[in-house]
């Protein structure tokens, strides 16, 4: 399978991973709750929709060599990677606060749907530039598959 989002079988794939996951799901490692990490995916994605505000953290460095490796040559996120403020969750940060795990499940299958769906307009990543959609959807993949395997699934 190829691990890009923007492939069907790779979306079906993620679409079942997410809904196997539970309330209960337990975590494997990290520290966020299996809500936080759905609104912190859904987060990903408003980025990508320009629906959720950034600061644009760019430079020559990320928009190049780091860039590069994430979408081409990374093959799975290592664990605890610091991430941009507007994905970080709990007190203090901007990430969305959760609602309820089975109203964040719903948010994130649909932002994942409009995700899929609107590949013209994708907003530029605070830290990597101008991505193209292929880009996008390597980048959603690997996140999700890691956030997912968090919560052994």
């Amino acid at each position: 399978m190829q691990k890009n989002i923007n492939k069907q079988e790779a979306y079906e794939y993620m679409l079942n991973r997410i809904q196997q996951l539970t309330i209960n799901s337990p975590r494997l490692f990290g520290t966020m709750s299996v809500e936080q990490m759905l609104c912190h995916l859904s987060d990903q994605l408003r980025l990508a929709l320009n629906q959720k505000p950034t600061l644009t953290k760019t430079n020559l460095y990320y928009r190049t060599i780091y860039k590069w490796v994430a979408i081409y040559l990374m093959k799975e996120m290592p664990k605890n990677l610091t991430t941009i403020k507007e994905q970080q969750q709990g007190i203090g940060n901007a990430g969305t606060l959760p609602t309820g795990f089975e109203n964040d499940r719903m948010i994130l299958l649909n932002l994942l749907a409009e995700f899929k769906n609107q590949q013209d307009s994708l907003h530029p990543h605070p830290l990597l530039g101008k991505l193209t959609a292929n880009e996008w959807g390597k980048l959603v993949f690997v996140h999700m598959d890691y956030h997912l395997k968090q919560f052994s699934n």
